[in-house]
């Protein structure tokens, strides 16, 4: 296998020294185009990788455009956007990824610029400690190379892998051919380099930490909004929605949706599908969104061993978040709250108090 990357050749072979720099070189590159998308000083690279250079018809003003598109309004590049309950930046998720680039020695001027939790960084980060490895390798200073090894393993078992596989989904589902190669191409980086430590002790991660569900429909005064940033939360949802996504499914059925924010187009999505009684054809067409993240969840169960228990788990909140759907959708009976001009989905039992204090809060 030929990688050609940084303006130069490096063939893998079975040598850990030319295994370390091609991946340092590999993560480096597709950390720079999630972070800035193609410019003209990368264009030699992306002609030596055949699934990006297919993709790309260069013009600089048009990549800028598309990667705004693409990170700026639709699918955020940020562990925090996927782990956080409330979707927020510089959490304890982000805490935490920085925390860990401090542990390593790790210092990008990037992060004078972004969250550090943005997965351009994280795969600068994987960069770094392969390019380490490799530095490692070459002076044959063994103990250094396990640390290191230890590192990779560690970040890719309790950061990166923990949410590449939802945010590679949610970039397959926007129609960008470039940027949905750049993606698979990440995602499989990653998946083989985790793979290739399997001999090196430790066992994958068998019990991510996602947080507890809310208890949605328990609560009497769950309405439109709440049921709207619950489905916007992926760490509760199990997927992740964007604008294009939204605006696709108010096209589907010819609904208004307005603008502002995503959870303010999917109340209004919401509460549009509800004046033309096209509640029941919204909510089936959930269910087809639900279907493509839930073959995919499956896909990685059955073929991608480091991340089988992680996308069981997000497997399982998106199972929940279909129940949820059911539930919406059989109920038979809605009234409209004419004090908050929600739409209230009464369920049949009497409600109980909410099991949770969860407050949704949007991103952008």
């Amino acid at each position: 296998m030929s990688v050609k990357l940084q303006f130069e050749t490096v063939q893998i072979s079975e040598t850990g020294y030319d295994l370390a720099l091609a991946r340092s070189r590999a993560y480096r590159v597709f950390g720079e185009l999630y972070l800035g998308g193609p410019s003209r000083a990368l264009l030699p690279v992306l002609a030596q990788i055949p699934e990006l250079d297919d993709a790309l018809r260069y013009d600089a003003d048009t990549a800028a455009a598309d990667h705004y598109a693409m990170f700026g309004l639709n699918v955020f590049p940020y562990q925090g956007a996927y782990l956080e309950p409330d979707g927020n930046l510089g959490g304890p998720v982000a805490d935490s990824v920085r925390a860990f680039y401090r542990q390593v020695g790790f210092n990008s001027i990037r992060l004078r610029s972004e969250s550090a939790d943005h997965i351009g960084i994280e795969l600068l980060l994987m960069s770094h400690l392969c390019a380490a490895e490799a530095e490692a390798r070459q002076d044959r200073a063994a103990m250094a190379v396990l640390k290191v090894a230890h590192w990779q393993r560690r970040f890719l078992d309790e950061h990166l892998l923990q949410w590449l596989p939802a945010l590679t989904q949610a970039v397959l589902m926007q129609a960008s051919p470039f940027y949905n190669a750049l993606a698979e191409l990440s995602l499989e980086l990653a998946l083989d380099h985790r793979f290739s430590m399997r001999d090196q002790g430790g066992k994958y991660v068998d019990d991510p930490q996602l947080p507890p569900l809310p208890a949605l429909l328990d609560n009497p005064k769950t309405g439109l909004k709440e049921i709207s940033a619950y489905l916007l939360t992926p760490v509760y949802s199990g997927m992740y929605l964007s604008r294009n996504d939204i605006n696709r499914l108010a096209h589907s059925l010819q609904l208004p949706r307005g603008f502002g924010s995503r959870q303010q187009m999917l109340t209004n999505l919401l509460q549009s599908a509800s004046d033309y009684d096209l509640l029941p054809a919204l909510l089936d067409l959930f269910k087809k969104e639900i279907s493509a993240w839930e073959d995919t969840y499956r896909r990685h169960m059955k073929f991608s061993p480091p991340i089988q228990n992680i996308t069981a788990a997000w497997l399982e909140r998106l199972m929940n978040t279909s129940g949820i759907l059911d539930q919406l959708a059989i109920s038979g009976r809605t009234a409209l709250n004419d004090t908050v001009g929600e739409l209230m989905f009464i369920l049949g039992p009497e409600p109980q108090t909410p099991k949770s204090g969860w407050q949704p809060v949007e991103l952008h």
